[in-house]
């Protein structure tokens, strides 16, 4: 027998050892492919490919992950779910739709494994819109602010999935310099991933009507200094 029958052999006996562990799509690919094997003594690139990625999802230390991960889903790791659903739901295209649906059906209580939660959480985009979430709060309640010269206040008031912006936000350029007083933290869900992308609501002096602004459209309010 040579080399790389041997090998294929191990790799057939240790899913075959672990097959309560995989479900029920790779357990019959696993048993058409040691079919195949047994008939032809051959793979194709690709079905070896395949059958060392499911060799290797199934050593013991991932296994062990998985079931750690399985025990310990709870609070936290829901939180974390539900800010990445809601910024991809937030979105014009239907990334992830069927993991986001699961989580935005129920924050509190549903469960999502390993592999989905990566999917959903670890990604660049989410990281980042994570990263926004974890920065400290640069404005409160009650704040005095102003819009910066360099707004795009249009995109906090824009639905992504529509395109409508609100009344009064479209030209960026009349709120330049305006004060504000901050009215709402976190005042929707961050669904840009970008720096400084926490989301306030706040009332421009003078105004009846309240606008949503990034943090990233926002600076203190410059004081005139007394003569």
């Amino acid at each position: 027998m040579s080399d790389a029958s041997i090998n294929y052999q191990k790799a057939f006996n240790h899913l075959q050892y672990h097959a309560r562990h995989m479900n029920m799509w790779e357990q019959g690919f696993v048993d058409s492919l040691e079919h195949q094997f047994k008939q032809k003594g051959r793979l194709s690139v690709s079905q070896d490919r395949h059958l060392l990625k499911l060799t290797d999802k199934y050593n013991m230390d991932k296994i062990r992950e998985v079931q750690q991960w399985n025990k310990n889903y709870g609070p936290e790791q829901r939180d974390i779910a539900v800010k990445c659903a809601k910024y991809y739901d937030g979105q014009y295209a239907n990334y992830f739709h069927d993991i986001v649906r699961k989580v935005l059906d129920d924050p509190e209580g549903h469960f999502l494994s390993l592999g989905e939660f990566n999917k959903l959480c670890k990604n660049k985009y989410a990281l980042k819109v994570l990263a926004s979430y974890d920065a400290p709060e640069k404005f409160a309640v009650g704040d005095m602010v102003q819009i910066r010269a360099s707004n795009r206040v249009d995109i906090a008031n824009t639905d992504q999935k529509t395109g409508a912006v609100a009344r009064g936000t479209r030209s960026t350029y009349l709120l330049a310099e305006k004060t504000c007083m901050v009215l709402e933290v976190n005042a929707l869900p961050i669904t840009r991933a970008a720096k400084n992308s926490r989301v306030y609501k706040v009332l421009i002096i003078d105004e009846t009507s309240p606008i949503y602004v990034h943090e990233s459209d926002l600076k203190k309010l410059r004081r005139r200094k007394k003569k």
